[in-house]
């Protein structure tokens, strides 16, 4: 937790504030509560619904109700369907933390996990062709750590970073190492040492570092971005700094996978996806409301070596919730296409128009109109 003095403290949004973190030091040196830290509330709002209460172990609640457990047999069946039931199982959560679960086909199903499942398939599909290649994947804001434990071994050969603030990461250091034990770790005394260029010219697999620290990251240096749940959660000074953190840094072949809150107004100010600062070098190959989660939106952004000059930044505009710059956007784009189809405007001779077809004006030989046009301009020549 050396980190913890020199983070920022604008980077701690309102689910830090939660009374437990103000001697969260004190916590985590009680043995006893890392056993239960997805029952006891420390990870809470990672995928722990419960409120931390003293430092003793809570074992949690595993008594589900008849609704939860047909909503997570539900989730896990359509989610088999989607990913396939081979990928979904050997991507499943170990049993570490004392999560509440659901019982399905003699597994154990956190339904919180399966969301996770779902984001490691959809950056599997989107990466299919580059999952043997050693890709440097940066995580900003990374939870306990469970997306990582399920890329790891779809990208083996990659280095992935989790950007993050210091008591996350202090999380993420106990869940990863109790799943992925013999993984080389990089961790802020390392980067004290040797700067990030040590972890990515050494044999370690993951970092976990404080989110101050990408900015010492080199220009186009990261295949891929991710932040899943954890944007929405910051203010609008700390999500413009990312952006300038990514546009600088991701390769111009690399991703962003963005899921974040259509809206979200915690930090005082509405946050809404749409308004995230892309700049004009993104084209998106995915947009679309999340599977399940009917507030939240996917999006898979694709750097470009220029600006994307045709309709790059549209799939943002239309991202609910409409305002009037959307709608007059949608307005415009609609009465051009009307123009096109009356005038032919910017359209050449090939789409002529429906005004210049027929009146005749239309530039195509085989318009009878034309013809006809420039028949009778013949005769009325030679008639003078």
């Amino acid at each position: 937790m050396l980190s913890s003095i020199e983070m920022q403290k604008e980077h701690y949004s309102a689910v830090w504030r939660l009374a437990h973190y103000n001697n969260f030091l004190d916590i985590i040196d009680n043995e006893q509560v890392w056993p239960f830290f997805l029952s006891n509330g420390i990870a809470h709002m990672m995928g722990a619904a419960q409120n931390y209460t003293d430092g003793s172990a809570n074992f949690g609640d595993k008594n589900k109700t008849s609704r939860e457990i047909e909503t997570t047999t539900r989730e896990f069946k359509e989610l088999c369907d989607i990913a396939g039931a081979e990928f979904v199982q050997s991507a499943l959560q170990p049993d570490i933390g004392n999560s509440d679960y659901v019982e399905v086909a003699d597994k154990k199903i956190i339904s919180h996990d399966l969301k996770l499942v779902f984001n490691a398939w959809r950056l599997s599909e989107h990466l299919s062709n580059r999952r043997e290649d050693p890709l440097i994947i940066a995580e900003i804001g990374g939870g306990y750590g469970a997306l990582v434990e399920k890329l790891n071994p779809l990208f083996k050969n990659s280095k992935i970073i989790i950007f993050d603030l210091p008591e996350a990461n202090a999380i993420q250091t106990y869940f990863l190492h109790a799943t992925m034990a013999e993984k080389k770790f990089f961790y802020f005394e390392d980067f004290k040492k040797t700067g990030i260029q040590g972890f990515l010219d050494g044999d370690y697999e993951i970092a976990l570092l404080p989110s101050f620290t990408a900015d010492s990251l080199s220009d186009k240096s990261i295949d891929l971005f991710i932040n899943i749940r954890s944007m929405m959660e910051m203010n609008l000074k700390v999500i413009k700094d990312y952006f300038q953190i990514i546009h600088r840094t991701i390769r111009d072949d690399g991703s962003f996978y963005c899921v974040n809150r259509y809206h979200k107004d915690e930090v005082g100010v509405p946050i809404q996806i749409k308004h995230y600062p892309f700049d004009d070098r993104w084209y998106f190959t995915h947009s679309a409301p999340l599977w399940i989660q009917t507030r939240t939106h996917e999006l898979i952004a694709n750097r470009t070596e220029k600006p994307v000059v045709l309709n790059g930044r549209k799939p943002l505009f239309e991202i609910y919730p409409y305002n009037m710059g959307e709608v007059w956007y949608d307005v415009a784009a609609g009465f051009k296409k009307l123009g096109a189809i009356i005038f032919g405007l910017g359209y050449g001779s090939g789409n002529a128009g429906i005004i210049a077809n027929l009146t005749g004006l239309s530039d195509n030989p085989d318009n009878p109109l034309r013809r006809c046009r420039r028949w009778l301009g013949r005769v009325i020549k030679q008639s003078t």
